[in-house]
């Protein structure tokens, strides 16, 4: 996700304040389906009741166009690449999991709502409204709004039938639209940054293991910087790790400064010197983190 872009920020506001849970993925590094490009996912969302959500938020302003020509239309167009990546995603992570698409539309103040419309919702003096479709089914009712750019769209009564919104997704048990067939490919092993849920260490390493991911990437810092972490220490991190039915997918060594500055090039090579002993096997990187204290 883009914190820098409002509607992705309120979605994520939306899902805090509903307790729901989610990982934010960093869209800043491009994945691979092999050698091409697959667009990133915004969110991962699990629902109480088991659904497993892979959600691409899309930030539309209703009315749309210039002031002195709104249009009223609810848009809803995607990308091509953004539906097919939906499609890819959902089928690496495996059964149970499904592509979602959340449109965020931005509720200018001449649009007037009931105060009690199902997921009105008002983050930073803006008014949003969620709609969600799943991306199977805009796959299978899409059609071509610009060859140039790619772009694609619904009718809008086809849209206005089949959205729904997000809340009634995200409650829903685990569901599948069609039989799912049996997969020959091996399975993508997945791992998640513990940092990016806010959690304490024990209480975070439960809910990576509520997700259903089998890996988990710590930052050496606090309980876990190497010049505070015993052998014993390390032993019991170990034992915790197990005992949730996890591994060390990955150590990160946030630096204050980037690897493009002699400090931070400095700071890097002592990193690996400083760090936990090989029982750990992680997958090390560095990681450049310039808000980072302490370093």
């Amino acid at each position: 996700m883009d914190r820098g872009n409002h509607y992705e920020a309120a979605f994520e506001a939306y899902l805090q304040h509903h307790g729901y849970c989610y990982v934010a993925v960093d869209e800043s590094r491009r994945s691979l389906w092999g050698d091409v490009p697959v667009k990133s996912l915004d969110f991962i969302v699990h629902g109480d009741a088991g659904a497993r959500l892979l959600v691409d938020v899309k930030g539309r302003r209703f009315p749309a166009g210039p002031s002195e020509r709104p249009r009223r239309t609810w848009e809803c167009w995607s990308t091509e690449d953004d539906i097919c990546g939906l499609d890819q995603w959902a089928e690496l992570f495996g059964p149970g999991y499904l592509g979602v698409l959340v449109f965020m539309y931005h509720l200018l103040p001449v649009v007037s709502l009931p105060e009690d419309t199902e997921d009105l919702w008002t983050w930073r003096g803006r008014r949003y409204l969620l709609r969600a479709i799943w991306s199977e089914q805009y796959r299978q009712n899409m059609r071509v709004r610009s060859p140039r750019w790619g772009t694609v769209t619904l009718p809008g009564a086809v849209f206005r039938e089949l959205v729904q919104p997000f809340r009634a997704l995200v409650q829903q048990p685990q569901v599948y639209l069609e039989e799912c067939p049996v997969l020959t490919m091996n399975r993508l092993k997945l791992a998640v940054c513990l940092e990016s849920l806010g959690l304490p260490l024990r209480r975070g390493l439960q809910e990576v293991e509520r997700m259903g991911v089998t890996g988990v990437q710590v930052d050496a810092v606090g309980d876990l910087a190497p010049r505070a972490l015993s052998q014993t220490g390390r032993r019991q991190f170990l034992h915790l790790l197990r005992a949730h039915n996890l591994e060390l997918a990955a150590l990160g060594c946030p630096l204050r400064h980037g690897l493009d500055t002699a400090r931070g090039t400095r700071r890097a090579h002592r990193v690996p010197a400083q760090g936990p002993d090989p029982q750990f096997r992680p997958g090390s990187a560095a990681r450049d983190d310039p808000g980072w204290p302490g370093a």
